[in-house]
Order: structure tokens, then C-alpha cells, then sequence
């Protein structure tokens, strides 16, 4: 139209109202802003016209996991309690016996190196073993979803009109895990212009000629 026109809104959502998950010990975290605005003006009154609009979507949500992990005592050799651990090293030359290791535990010295490198990966669990799991969490996972729009409409005559509009939306999806490099950070997004010229041929006839393109993407990464 020839006046200025716009709107402006903000959603919010969170977890105080939500129930607790049957897993989990609290209220799983839940934060939710959906926002945005648009605004519509003429360039050249009766003849040129522009729109544009903005939404953004920020949500957090937590997400019950359990997992079974080696404890911090297991990871430094002692399996005191545990099945006994025998030392390959003492194999007798007939192969038939074994020396377990004294107290059943395995010596610094004697884990791999290159296998202590992986310790840092492994979380702390933070309980006993039940119904197989020692580790109960909730991580976040993590929507940043970004879309916006223009369009440009000129009246050429009274029997021509063209516009042009582009989309474009950036949504990356950071998973939930308990664990370091854990799941696939979720690229998504897309584009999309269109481009139409509408002429009135006759008082019956009207022609349409329209230009489309459209990309999407959704590819997926290790979580750095």
C-alpha cells in the first residue's frame, strides 16, 4: 500500500510449568524465544513498493541421557573387586597359565600411553550402576534459526506488474550429549528467489511468467 506498515512480536516459552522427566531428578531446562519483526513501505507511491521480515527462533532444551562408563578407579588400573585381570606378560612358554596382577591391579606403568589420551573423553560418572547406567544427565541442545524476507513490487502500467522476493533461513542444531565430541552439530539452511511478471493480455487473458530458484543444504559435522 502507500502507508508505512509494520509489526513487531516476541514468544517466549520456558520450563517452569513443565513436568520432570521420569529419569531425570529435575525439570529438564526448556527456553524458547521465538521473535521478530516486518515492515512495509512505499518506494514510489502507486508505483514501487517494498516488504521485509525478520524472525529469529533461540531454543535450549535439555535432554535426558544415561550411559554406562568406566570409572575414574577403573581408568587408573584397579579393578579391585572386579574379575580377575591377568598379566599377558607372564604367559608360560606352553601357553597354558597366567599371573593375575598383584591385588588385581594394573600397574601405571603398564597402561597404554596412546589409550590416556582417550581418558579426557570420558565423563566422570556420578552414580552406581543401575539398570545399567552409571551416568544420568541432561545436556542442552541448542537451535539458533535465523529467516528472513524481502519482496519489491512495482506496478509497471496498469496492465504489467512484476516482483521479486528472496528467502533466506540459517538454522545450525547443536545436539545434547554427555560426552566430549559428542553427536552432529546439524547444518541447516536454505535460499530461495523468485522473480514473476504478470501482464493482462485481453480482459480475459493474463500471462504469467515466473523465475524460481531454490537452494537447501542440511549436512552434518563432528561437534567440535
Amino acid at each position: 500500500t502507500n502507508e508505512w506498515h509494520g509489526s513487531i512480536y516476541e514468544l517466549l516459552r520456558n520450563d517452569r510449568f513443565d513436568a520432570r522427566n521420569y529419569f531425570s531428578s529435575t525439570t529438564e531446562p526448556f527456553k524458547r524465544n521465538q521473535f521478530g519483526a516486518s515492515l512495509g513501505a512505499p518506494i514510489i507511491k502507486e508505483k514501487l513498493f517494498i516488504f521485509g521480515n525478520y524472525e529469529g527462533t533461540r531454543q535450549r532444551l535439555g535432554v535426558i541421557q544415561r550411559g554406562l562408563y568406566p570409572t575414574q578407579t577403573l581408568l587408573s588400573g584397579n579393578f579391585a573387586g572386579q574379575n580377575t585381570i591377568y598379566d599377558p606378560l607372564t604367559l608360560n612358554p606352553a601357553g597354558t597359565e597366567r599371573q593375575p596382577f598383584s591385588g588385581n591391579v594394573i600397574p601405571a606403568s603398564r597402561i597404554n600411553p596412546v589409550a590416556k589420551n582417550f581418558f579426557p573423553y570420558i565423563p566422570v560418572v556420578n552414580g552406581p550402576t543401575v539398570q545399567g547406567a552409571n551416568l544420568t544427565g541432561t545436556p542442552v541442545q541448542k537451535l539458533n534459526d535465523d529467516q528472513d524476507t524481502v519482496r519489491v513490487d512495482w506496478i509497471i502500467s496498469p496492465k504489467n506488474s512484476l516482483f521479486g522476493r528472496q528467502t533466506w533461513q540459517d538454522a545450525p542444531l547443536t545436539p545434547a550429549s554427555l560426552v566430549p565430541l559428542g553427536g552432529t552439530l546439524v547444518t541447516s539452511g536454505g535460499r530461495n528467489e523468485v522473480a514473476q511478471l504478470t501482464t493482462m493480455v485481453t480482459s480475459t487473458t493474463v500471462n504469467v511468467f515466473r523465475l524460481y530458484h531454490s537452494y537447501a543444504q542440511l549436512f552434518g559435522e563432528q561437534v567440535p
